[in-house]
């Protein structure tokens, strides 16, 4: 039996990877054994775990589920002679990407005037690249306009939170423009309202086709390319999407300055059309990483990069798409989007999409970085260009990691041990030490779980709390037994019942769920 985060089934306990050990809390020794809450459940939907129920274990000698949370917890801790070695090896490499980085980057500036004259000077002369100027600008003209009918998501009415507190209503299109406004965008209204257009046309366009796996599509008579334009396009949709579903008269407008969107992608074709772009290239990632349905990344799939992340630990060969003139939404930069694992198991595939100011485009090897009507000039300056976008990436990260708390408006991670969910993670923790407490799990079995909730996220959270409710009433039921123990279980049932509380209004304020599983606070999407 599935588990689908939406449902709230409690789930009795979480063992490693490929196991089946049957795990549960156990109660006091003094008692009788428990009656099973439920069948067994498969979370493999939120973790990839089987966990089941089982009767109750003596308290005398630790459980299964305890030794098994006391090495992980010593294995994470302390580390093993593989990981140190690993993380030696890393570091080697580190040093000789660094040093070529730097030799790369020398070179590059040495030859971008020489190289770029060069380009311009054919560009001049270029009938193609005439050609292919004249063929965005028709696409751009024509798949651009008002959709008919008010068929739009720019024209859609809906009523959103204002900033004084009180709901409010507005169009989609206007609610954008202050969101273009604040973000500082670099294309002016009537570009916005063009890419808008444009890429809710092609999004519908790639929905609609049957059988696709990628590559050039036909909208209203218009070839359509994947490339960064049409990239741009889909993205300011998507945003434009995301205000339209997520819209609440006592929730603020959705949108992202920084973070990310979750959306189930049938078929995966968004997915396809993107990747299919010449833009594309590949990018070691950690976002999502434990449900992306990609290769492991590695030298041949990501670069560098990868050589690192193959080294430092498991991370998926996410994809890229490079703007160099930073005209998306959010971080402007650059496209990140992976296809993920859908949930439960054998549902449609997701998709996940987050902007960032910079990415770590190929510096040699795959991804052109400019579309045809840029030229030879556009792809001189991208690819020499992206090795200090690469050094731009690794500062980002690094400063990244010193940030406390949200700074910024709009920050929609989906990382639940920063920004917004940070508190509630906090005190789902304080509430899995109250329970390993009560019911004779240690502390281990606390700090496992609320590591667990850092990967998986809110709706693993949600259910873990539901089955430590329906513990913690089922001994509550039972006025013959451990009366000495009823006063705390009593206090420490309010305490599930008000972090789940705060769960479900923080999800809430999140955002719609849309039949997605949420981790943190990523926006959800309808295609």
């Amino acid at each position: 039996m599935t588990i689908s985060p939406s449902s709230h089934l409690p789930i009795q306990g979480l063992s490693l990877p490929g196991q089946e050990t049957s795990t549960q809390l156990v109660k006091p020794s003094s008692g009788p054994d428990t009656p099973p809450l439920s069948e067994a459940r498969d979370s493999s939907a939120l973790s990839g775990r089987r966990v089941s129920l089982r009767q109750g274990a003596p308290s005398s000698a630790p459980t299964a589920l305890q030794q098994e949370c006391r090495q992980r917890l010593e294995n994470q801790q302390s580390g093993t002679i593989g990981k140190w070695l690993k993380r030696g090896l890393a570091a080697v490499t580190g040093i000789v990407v660094a040093v070529g980085t730097a030799v790369t980057a020398g070179l590059s500036a040495v030859l971008y005037l020489p190289a770029m004259g060069i380009a311009k000077l054919h560009d001049a002369f270029s009938s193609a690249l005439t050609q292919a100027k004249q063929q965005a600008n028709a696409m751009r003209s024509q798949l651009g306009q008002t959709l008919p009918n008010a068929q739009g998501v720019l024209e859609k009415r809906v009523q959103v939170k204002g900033t004084d507190g009180n709901s409010r209503a507005a169009d989609v299109g206007s609610l954008m423009e202050e969101y273009r406004a604040r973000l500082g965008a670099n294309v002016n209204h009537a570009d916005m309202v063009t890419y808008i257009n444009m890429g809710q046309r092609i999004v519908e366009a790639i929905k609609a086709k049957p059988d696709y796996n990628g590559g050039d599509i036909t909208v209203d008579g218009i070839t359509v390319k994947p490339n960064l334009e049409t990239t741009r396009a889909i993205s300011w949709y998507m945003q434009a999407k995301a205000v339209a579903d997520n819209a609440a008269p006592d929730r603020e407008p959705a949108f992202v300055n920084r973070g990310s969107m979750l959306m189930e992608d049938p078929g995966g074709k968004l997915f396809k059309f993107l990747n299919s772009a010449p833009n594309t290239y590949g990018r070691a990632s950690t976002h999502f990483n434990e449900r992306s349905a990609s290769p492991v990344a590695g030298p041949l799939n990501t670069g560098a990069a990868g050589m690192l992340a193959g080294l430092t630990g498991n991370q998926g060969a996410q994809r890229g798409i490079e703007d160099y003139d930073s005209r998306m939404p959010s971080g402007k930069g650059c496209l990140l989007f992976d296809k993920l694992d859908s949930v439960p198991a054998g549902g449609e595939p997701r998709l996940f999409m987050k902007w960032e100011s910079v990415g770590t485009p190929t510096v040699f090897g795959g991804g052109t970085h400019a579309d045809a009507e840029s030229g030879w000039s556009g792809k001189v300056h991208g690819r020499l260009a992206s090795v200090f976008r690469c050094i731009g990436h690794s500062v980002n990260f690094i400063t990244s990691r010193f940030e406390s708390g949200d700074h910024n408006w709009a920050v929609r991670r989906e990382a639940v041990d920063k920004g917004t969910p940070k508190a509630l993670l906090q005190h789902y923790t304080e509430v899995l030490h109250l329970a390993a407490k009560d019911f004779d799990q240690g502390e281990d079995w606390a700090k496992v779980h609320a590591h667990d909730a850092k990967k998986f996220g809110i709706a693993l959270m949600a259910d873990k709390l539901t089955q430590l409710k329906q513990q913690y009433e089922y001994w509550l039921t039972q006025p013959e037994l451990f009366k000495e123990d009823r006063p705390a279980w009593s206090a420490n049932l309010q305490q599930v019942n008000k972090v789940l509380g705060e769960l479900t209004q923080l999800s809430h304020e999140l955002g719609a769920d849309l039949g997605l599983e949420r981790r943190g606070a990523e926006v959800h999407v309808r295609l």
